[in-house]
């Protein structure tokens, strides 16, 4: 991938071949997103299971958030998946369960460390917590601050 190509366009891009590969959308209900990442790209995949003691223990350190920062600058194909679940039932802040998300971005601005999640629902189901689109955290500032990283970064908005 081009660094300074739309990531936001080759994840959509990825998506609908991996799709295509298995026949239709329906046909990769499930998975896990580093298992997809692998079949697409024949790549060595990792996972981190936040239930697992030795992957807190990265987070707690901050050990993980740098391998984040790393793989993003290194412009690693990543992903997030939510705990298994009817994709009919969405926690409180509106995470879908059963998803996958791409992640665009990981960055730290202003001592708040973010990571751009792609919602393949679009606005029908969208995060509501911190940082959410209407969140008092996007203070004109930070907002431009981030508008310029991306644009730095070919990411879309």
């Amino acid at each position: 991938m081009n660094a300074n190509g739309d990531k936001e366009l080759w994840v959509m891009i990825l998506e609908k071949a991996y799709a295509k590969m298995y026949g239709c959308f329906e046909n990769i209900n499930g998975g896990f997103v580093d298992e997809a990442l692998a079949d697409l790209t024949n790549g060595a995949p990792s996972r981190f299971e936040f239930s697992t003691p030795e992957i807190k223990k990265m987070y707690d350190s901050g050990e993980l958030w740098q391998k984040l920062l790393y793989y993003n600058e290194n412009n690693y194909l990543m992903g997030a998946g939510s705990p298994a679940g009817s994709d009919k039932d969405v926690s409180n802040m509106g995470i879908a369960f059963g998803h996958a998300y791409s992640i665009l971005d990981v960055c730290e601005v202003e001592g708040n460390k973010l990571i751009q999640l792609r919602n393949p629902w679009g606005n029908e189901v969208e995060w509501t917590g911190a940082w959410g689109d209407k969140s008092k955290e996007w203070t004109e500032r930070r907002q431009r601050i981030v508008y310029e990283r991306m644009k730095q970064r070919g990411v879309s908005a």
